[in-house]
């Protein structure tokens, strides 16, 4: 009796181990199933709310790493911080969420594809990061850039973010003051002139904490805003504003009448009246015009924000003063717009 309990005992045990072992191997094939069939957690955001809360600030950091003049231990941790989230990304922007034409995107088969090409360039960022290669990230930011721009030329060109910003507001009385990287853009003839007049220009930006750089190390042949290469080319180099300096007149007989079609009727018969008041003559004889232009940049392309015009009514004593005298009518004039520019971007106003 006793050898026959045992037996028994040892066969019930060895069924129930099998029973579990059964059960084990059951729960991961159930499991593959689910994921089989698509079920998941629904995405309760918008591909609009993902696209500035994710895919435009990292990607931005990305641009940033990637141009920078040297990175840090800490600023490779961060990129690669970054390119995980584009990675994320990818495959969230794909599911779809609660906007109103997000089920129509994600169900277009060149939608997949631009969110793979942005996931596969995210890949390669982060390959770069981990490779500590700036060179093979600025590339991949570059190439990040071409699928957001084509992405965007199809699905959304002109849609609204809906009043989500890139930086928002939050407590900015506990964080460092936020500046937009700008490029100072001037569309001369010759690229010695220009060179010398785009680093006249920043560094009086930069004594006034502007994040200012020149662009003719970066773009050097522009004829326009309009040029798409132009801006991506700036765009991969974390570039989100421009101020575009083009002369449009120059020397005796210059004019007020050569910027008319480049202002508004109200600032063109105000700068009328001004260079009446200062002209030696009381004509509008002046020695030089400059049209000014503020454009904010993305893939989209470029957003004129604020245009004018700045001149020099009277001799200098020499060119490199004269050149001094335009620079400092320039910044004295951005810096007049600034607070609204600021306003515009939903930033705090500086100190």
């Amino acid at each position: 009796m006793t050898y026959t309990n045992s037996r028994t005992n040892r066969r019930v045990a060895f069924e129930a181990l099998a029973t579990s072992l059964i059960m084990l191997l059951a729960w991961p094939l159930s499991m593959a199933q689910q994921s089989d069939d698509g079920d998941h957690i629904p995405v309760l955001t918008s591909i609009n709310a993902m696209m500035v809360a994710l895919v435009d600030h990292s990607a931005h950091e990305i641009w940033e790493a990637g141009s920078a003049d040297s990175l840090t231990s800490q600023d490779w941790q961060i990129a690669e911080q970054h390119a995980i989230q584009l990675v994320a990304s990818g495959t969230l922007i794909s599911l779809g969420g609660t906007g109103v034409a997000d089920s129509a995107w994600v169900a277009a088969p060149e939608w997949q594809q631009w969110s793979q090409r942005m996931t596969e360039a995210a890949l390669a960022a982060r390959t770069a990061i981990q490779n500590v290669d700036q060179n093979a990230l600025s590339n991949a930011g570059s190439t990040l850039v071409e699928a957001c721009q084509g992405c965007h030329l199809v699905f959304k060109p002109d849609i609204p973010t809906e009043g989500l910003t890139h930086v928002p507001h939050y407590d900015f009385s506990a964080r460092q003051t936020v500046t937009l990287k700008s490029a100072v853009v001037t569309l001369a003839a010759q690229p010695e002139l220009r060179a010398e007049f785009e680093d006249g220009l920043v560094e009086k930006a930069l004594e006034l904490d502007y994040n200012a750089v020149s662009s003719y190390n970066l773009v050097p042949n522009v004829s326009d805003v309009d040029d798409s290469d132009f801006i991506k080319r700036l765009v991969s180099n974390g570039v989100g504003a421009i101020l575009m300096v083009r002369p449009v007149a120059v020397g005796p007989g210059a004019t007020l009448e050569s910027v008319r079609d480049s202002v508004s009727p109200s600032v063109y018969v105000n700068m009328q009246a001004f260079a009446r008041d200062l002209s030696p003559s009381g004509e509008e004889d002046l020695l030089a015009v400059v049209h000014l232009g503020l454009y904010l940049i993305s893939i989209h392309g470029a957003e004129l924000i604020s245009s004018g015009a700045v001149w020099l009514d009277e001799p200098n004593p020499s060119r490199e003063q004269g050149i001094e005298r335009l620079q400092n009518l320039i910044v004295a004039n951005v810096n007049a717009v600034r607070p609204a520019i600021r306003e515009h971007l939903g930033l705090p106003p500086l100190e």
